[in-house]
């Protein structure tokens, strides 16, 4: 579990209670963690994973922060992970933005209002990681560029919405409205 590093300092819940807060799921090998994640109110949920999260004075880079978090080993065991943990970005397979009720439903959210601010082209796509995960949902690109450029970019997470994740040893799926996919761990991309 070399991805998780477990803090018992209360300064840091104090620290968390003027940032925004979301419920998600994160993805690794061989196991997932669901729980609250932080960012700024001056950021969005995609720039916390890409850049850096602020903590007062000082900066979490690497790691994102999860409070709440249930741990879900790769044999459906689960464990209570006490107080805050520090998370590895570079570890994620993906995060997505996570709700009980919405996980299992395939229902489409409007797409249009994912960036509202910047006219975007929206693509269907394909995204493989080493034959365990397979997600199917849309990714943003501007008009002048390829859907490719998208995963070409400098960001290190892909961000796709309308998400339908497939995956194994026996095939299940999950729906997710939003997922940063760690691009470092793509096999395949198909438009």
């Amino acid at each position: 579990m070399d991805s998780v590093h477990l803090n018992q300092h209360d300064d840091i819940e104090n620290m968390l209670a003027g940032l925004e807060k979301v419920r998600v799921m994160i993805c690794f090998d061989n196991y997932s963690i669901i729980g609250q994640t932080y960012y700024s109110s001056e950021q969005r949920f995609l720039d916390m994973l890409n850049k850096d999260l602020v903590l007062g004075k000082q900066r979490t880079k690497n790691f994102a922060i999860v409070t709440e978090a249930l741990l879900i080993h790769a044999d459906g065991e689960k464990e209570q992970i006490p107080g805050p943990c520090f998370v590895s970005k570079d570890s994620m397979i993906f995060i997505g933005t996570y709700d009980e009720t919405r996980s299992t439903t395939s229902e489409s959210i409007n797409s249009a209002k994912a960036y509202p601010w910047r006219g975007k082209n929206v693509t269907s796509a394909n995204v493989v990681f080493a034959g365990k995960y397979r997600l199917i949902g849309q990714i943003y690109h501007d008009p002048w560029m390829l859907p490719v450029c998208s995963v070409e970019s400098q960001s290190k997470f892909l961000p796709m919405t309308s998400v339908r994740v497939i995956y194994s040893p026996e095939p299940r799926e999950i729906f997710f409205d939003f997922l940063a996919v760690n691009k470092n761990y793509i096999s395949l991309f198909q438009e």
